[in-house]
């Protein structure tokens, strides 16, 4: 009997050792089991929260955008009409709806290398040798205002032009406007190139006043964005007229034929007050007629591929009177009469050629000064391939009509070239080279230098020049 209950005894035992283990697995178990429900609990949490934060981000968002989007109606209903804006092929623009107001805008940027040089250059220059803040004294026998500086060759950059350009039309005044601004070449200074008003009369007549140049050379007319060349030629530079103050008539029979009346202040002559100009009064006229071709093709030199064949004739007179009460004291009072002919052909093969012939005449009060006739030929050729190169060359010649001692009257010049269309005028690329092998430059006093460094030129003296050489690369972008 003993022997029974103690195996009953340690049968109990061991059944209550099975279920403490067996409890305690139970209890691991459910502790791993609260573990991960507590872990995907926190996930949700943090779901829901990013989900609210999103929808609230959401909501942000699209209030700005509602505030920006009434804010922009509001502005835009301050239109009457409303407003377009974008670029029609050749220039940004802003207008109205109803085309009533147009404002354009375009611009210009010609950058350039350049290197030139002239045979035995020699200037006097003023220098202080020994410091001493004085110009005047002689130093180991040598004159401080007048040392010899010898520099045969110059080389440098130029940003010759940088032009802003504002055109268009009031609305219900049948006005159209023009303001140029430019920047100087030697310093970067804005000044107003062209400022223009106009009103077109009637089918044939349009009428202009304020500064703008002269209806006389027609390479002067012809835009600087599309010369054929880096620059305008000396006879160009020697003749010109360029821009004046003055009111302008133009007159077309819509077919072959124009024609332009300019009444000025004269040759050469920036914005002035009363008084200050030395022109009693000046008067340009020019007409072109046209042969054969589209009056387009008269705006650069350029036979673009599958044009018409274009002919063009042109001729300009010029007088402007001496100012007595007006004129600058250092110069004497003269009359000039100056006068052109010029010719430009075209074909759809790309051959382009130019040529024309001026001539200046001063008339002096004073017998002390000698009156001078003065002459010029031009002459340009150009072949265009396939629109993307045009290799040019450029003859010219200038009669100073000059008597003096040891100057070489007449000036010849020869120019070689090529550009480099990238797309058009818009993107193109220029190099050439200009040889003066003839003539000591004396300036026209109602034309411009041809030692201008517009040209290319380091501002070599203006007589007794030896063979000048400049060579010139340029790139232009148009906007």
């Amino acid at each position: 009997m003993l022997q029974g209950m103690l195996r009953m005894s340690i049968c109990a035992g061991l059944a209550l050792g099975g279920a403490t283990l067996a409890m305690a697995d139970q209890t691991a178990d459910l502790q791993a089991r609260v573990s991960q429900l507590e872990s995907q609990l926190a996930q949700v949490q943090k779901t829901q929260s990013d989900n609210w934060m999103t929808e609230r981000r959401a909501e942000e968002i699209k209030g700005l955008i509602s505030e920006v989007l009434s804010d922009a109606d509001t502005r835009a209903s301050l239109l009457q009409d409303g407003l377009t804006a974008g670029h029609d092929g050749k220039n940004f623009f802003l207008k109205s709806n109803d085309g009533g107001f147009v404002l354009k805008i375009a611009g210009q940027i010609d950058i350039r290398a350049l290197w030139d040089m002239q045979d035995d250059r020699s200037d006097s220059v003023v220098q202080d040798l020994n410091g001493d803040g004085d110009t005047e004294d002689t130093v180991d026998g040598v004159d401080e205002d007048d040392v010899s500086v010898e520099d045969d060759s110059d080389f440098g950059f130029q940003t010759r032009r940088v032009k802003l350009i504002f055109f268009g039309n009031v609305p219900g005044s049948q006005i159209d406007y023009k303001v140029q601004l430019a920047t100087d070449r030697s310093d970067g200074n804005i000044y107003l190139e062209d400022v223009i008003i106009g009103r077109a009369i009637n089918d044939n007549f349009y009428i202009s006043g304020g500064k703008q140049k002269l209806p006389f050379l027609r390479e002067e007319l012809t835009s600087s964005a599309k010369l054929i060349a880096i620059d305008r030629g000396l006879v160009t530079e020697y003749f010109t007229l360029n821009r004046a103050e003055g009111a302008q008539l133009d007159w077309s029979n819509n077919d072959n034929l124009k024609a332009s009346v300019a009444i000025s202040d004269g040759s050469n002559t920036e914005i002035s007050d009363m008084g200050a100009d030395d022109t009693d009064f000046a008067v340009t006229a020019r007409a072109d007629f046209k042969v054969m071709g589209d009056w387009e093709a008269a705006k650069d030199d350029v036979a673009w591929q599958g044009q018409d064949n274009a002919l063009f004739i042109g001729g300009a007179v010029h007088y402007q009177a001496g100012d007595d009460n007006n004129a600058d004291i250092t110069s004497a009072v003269a009359d000039y009469f100056a006068w052109t002919v010029d010719a430009l052909y075209e074909n759809g093969g790309g051959l382009s050629a130019s040529a024309a012939v001026v001539g200046g005449h001063t008339d002096y009060d004073s017998s002390a000064a000698a009156d001078r006739d003065m002459y010029g030929i031009q002459l340009t050729g150009a072949y265009n391939i396939d629109d993307k190169w045009q290799p040019y060359v450029r003859w010219e010649w200038i009669d100073q009509d000059v008597a003096l001692a040891g100057i070489e009257d007449n000036i010849q010049a020869v120019t070689f070239g090529v550009n480099r269309f990238v797309r058009g005028h818009n993107v193109k690329l220029t190099a050439d080279v200009v040889w003066v092998y003839q003539g000591d430059v004396i300036s026209n006093p109602f034309g411009a230098s041809v030692t201008s460094t517009g040209l290319g030129t380091s501002g070599f003296s203006s007589a007794e020049d030896e063979d000048i050489i400049m060579v010139r690369a340029q790139v232009q972008v148009l906007f």
